[in-house]
């Protein structure tokens, strides 16, 4: 499920300026899993976890960073260490990006 801050988004193909967005982003965590968001950051709802487990929540700002497999930290913009205080786990994701762009994340289990 992904909801973002507004209705509307400018069309940069027929010339509209991009506008920072915020938004949702849902999904579920296995061993890890890459994960698209196409429209917005804002917060991450991480369900699927283990309460009290540890984890590292990486963001991607191009496939060309987004890595097939580990390690995931060489190529990301930032990574966010936690510690599941519940099941789901949602993080503020403080860094909007341009409605004309992408992010990706990946979460995976402590080692």
């Amino acid at each position: 499920m992904l909801a973002v801050n507004t209705n509307e988004e400018p069309d940069v193909r027929t010339g509209g300026k991009p506008i920072p967005l915020t938004g949702q982003q849902m999904f579920c965590l296995q061993k890890w899993i890459v994960l698209k968001n196409e429209f917005s950051t804002g917060t991450v709802t991480i369900s699927d976890v283990q309460v009290g487990s540890k984890y590292t929540l990486y963001r991607f700002n191009s496939t060309a960073s987004l890595p097939s497999q580990p390690p995931f930290a060489p190529t990301a913009e930032y990574s966010v260490d936690f510690t599941a205080s519940t099941n789901p786990f949602v993080w503020k994701d403080p860094t909007t990006f341009l409605s004309s762009s992408s992010v990706y994340y990946l979460a995976e289990a402590a080692k």
